[in-house]
């Protein structure tokens, strides 16, 4: 049944795609359930309890069988949600529970049809790796879509904002067999959309950070080399350099060369001056050089 609305009252889906998420689905459905006016959830195959679970909080279910394609069955997610907004999460993210109420208070006041929200990374040891922003509350019925089969990336329209809803986000904290099969399964699909477009910069950035966490620090920088190199042709700005030039710099000093560290950290200051990462970097490489005034 769809929704009744109110433009006083706008309402707001939950929407989500999942696949044998036993072991968290219920801490994310549990942190968001009461800010919400229904959860959709797009199963693409589970064998586990998911199902079960999802239906135990009240979910619209709707089956698709995995296609080796995010952006594809979160879009499915969306064609089903019948809010006014729609609030995307993964199952290994949760809700920080005293933010829920401002998202219905954000969708009244209706200043941007699309924000970021604050997102921190949780560790092992419950400690925060990262704190980032990530677009993940935006308007229903506008068109807005996700692209990109792997690291989708949602393609916005209308005015964009920051709000202060904050969502942990889980996603390290796995199994040394399950974090191994998310490389593989992440490296795979963006070996084949740079199969089909060579040039895709944020593909060839995205492998080069994923080889950087998994300790493949020459992949890590053959792959950001290639990606500086489309951007020095063709004049690219995008804010995704800053970290695609610390993941090649970072590595040449993983493997000891710091003369490659040293000229991938000053063309980084070039175009990010602030980049407070890239001098520490820097900072290292004449610390082990004794050049104790540059350092």
């Amino acid at each position: 049944m769809d929704l009744v609305n109110d433009k006083d009252k706008p309402t707001v889906s939950l929407c989500m795609i999942v696949k044998n998420e036993e072991s968290c689905l219920g801490r994310c459905l549990k942190s968001a359930r009461d800010f919400v006016d229904e959860i959709v959830v797009v199963d693409t195959g589970s064998t586990d309890r998911t199902v079960a679970i999802a239906a135990g909080y009240g979910a619209r279910i709707y089956h698709h069988p995995w296609e080796n394609d995010f952006s594809k069955h979160r879009n499915q997610s969306l064609a089903y949600a019948t809010g006014d907004w729609i609030l995307q999460l993964d199952a290994d993210e949760e809700l920080f529970v005293e933010d829920g109420p401002q998202l219905r208070a954000i969708a009244r006041e209706g200043k941007a049809d699309f924000y970021n929200c604050q997102f921190h990374d949780i560790k092992k040891d419950g400690s925060v790796h990262g704190v980032f922003n990530l677009i993940r509350f935006f308007r229903n019925g506008m068109g807005m879509n996700f692209e990109r089969k792997v690291h989708n990336q949602l393609q916005t329209r209308g005015r964009g904002g920051f709000c202060p809803v904050r969502v942990r986000h889980y996603g390290y904290d796995l199994t040394p067999e399950k974090m191994e099969a998310k490389h593989i399964r992440t490296t795979t699909l963006l070996e084949q959309m740079l199969a089909a477009d060579p040039e895709d910069v944020y593909s060839r950035y995205q492998l080069s950070s994923s080889y950087s966490m998994h300790r493949e620090f020459d992949k890590a920088v053959e792959h950001g080399e290639m990606a500086l190199a489309i951007r020095r042709q063709k004049g690219l700005r995008h804010e995704f350099f800053v970290t695609t030039f610390y993941t090649v710099a970072q590595g040449y000093f993983a493997m000891g060369d710091l003369e490659a560290t040293e000229r991938v950290g000053l063309e980084a200051l070039e175009f990010f001056p602030l980049h407070l990462d890239i001098c520490h970097m820097l900072a290292s490489v004449y610390f082990k050089r004794q050049d104790a005034e540059r350092c």
